[in-house]
């Protein structure tokens, strides 16, 4: 799961949960909570990829470049005359 999946899963989940509590709300205090929960969503996300950089920094002591996205191998040891293909594949 990505960490824009679980950024939504996170907020989709701070949302139900606040419209669930709330009842009935004015479309004003909705829109604050709703926001409350989306920003909730984002640092959790943020904290999260923060601490899976952490843990590759940790598991690489040497210079990596790291490739965020859908790759075999998120983080790959620098080496003179890496090339972008080499990081991907």
């Amino acid at each position: 799961m990505s960490v824009l999946e679980r950024k939504f899963l996170v907020f989709a989940l701070a949302a139900v949960t606040a419209a669930a509590l709330a009842g009935c709300v004015s479309e004003s205090k909705a829109r604050a909570q709703s926001r409350q929960a989306f920003v909730a969503g984002q640092r959790a996300a943020l904290l999260q990829a923060q601490q899976q950089q952490q843990q590759q920094q940790a598991a690489y002591p040497v210079p990596t470049v790291t490739v965020v996205g859908e790759v075999k191998n998120p983080a790959v040891a620098w080496v003179p005359g890496l090339t972008l293909s080499q990081v991907i594949l």
